[in-house]
């Protein structure tokens, strides 16, 4: 290096393995998901926070931030440039359901009842390739437990990560987190869609009849 000049000096070579490319949305950052390298430290080597540029093959992706150290098999998602193409919307809905039991103690009475939070996610890709998408979901405070699905790609403390496939030109599938019979058919009549599918009908109750669910 002569004087005055500066270069860029590797100091550590080590291929990282496993790491995909997909996509990566959390509501604080945009509408639309971003880019992202699903980054697995399957090194032997510490990763030090900091800036991370992407290529594939001599052509620049984009440049983005490992935001905490990694050590060896740990991962982390890294964004790297927004994706106009693919959109998401979401709306939320909290409701009490019925009381499912009472209790009368010493005088006091106590009723117990479930309260059901749904928090739809439409997705539209109109990029023409298809796509896999890491939606990070907020956690609910309180004994709220995750119905559906029943289970996240991976759960962390704070929040749920979910796997989507979007297809090209793909609409994701709206669920109803409903039990109430008339509520439902109210739902359909408003959207009419081609499918309805009913999981777990056996929870299904009717306010015109005095029967059990289902």
């Amino acid at each position: 290096i002569k004087q005055g000049q500066a270069a860029l000096v590797p100091i550590l070579l080590e291929r990282v393995a496993k790491s995909e490319r997909v996509l990566f949305w959390r509501r604080e950052l945009s509408q639309h998901p971003h880019h992202a390298v699903y980054l697995d430290n399957s090194t032997a080597l510490t990763l030090e926070k900091g800036p991370i540029t992407v290529f594939e093959g001599s052509t620049c992706l984009g440049e983005g931030m490992l935001p905490k150290t990694l050590k060896a098999g740990m991962r982390e998602m890294v964004t790297y440039a927004l994706e106009t193409a693919v959109e998401v919307e979401q709306r939320g809905d909290q409701q009490a359901m019925p009381i499912v039991r009472s209790t009368l103690v010493n005088g006091l009475f106590t009723t117990f009842y479930r309260e059901a939070y749904e928090h739809r996610y439409k997705l539209r890709n109109k990029a023409g390739k298809a796509y896999v998408l890491y939606l990070d979901h907020d956690k609910a405070g309180g004994d709220f437990k995750l119905v559906e699905p029943k289970a996240a790609a991976e759960e962390m403390p704070a929040h749920y990560r979910f796997k989507i496939d979007l297809a090209v030109g793909a609409d994701t599938v709206n669920v109803l987190a409903e039990i109430q019979l008339e509520k439902g058919l109210s739902v359909l009549a408003a959207q009419k869609p081609d499918v309805a599918v009913i999981d777990s009908i056996q929870t299904i109750y009717s306010e015109a009849l005095q029967s059990a669910p289902g």
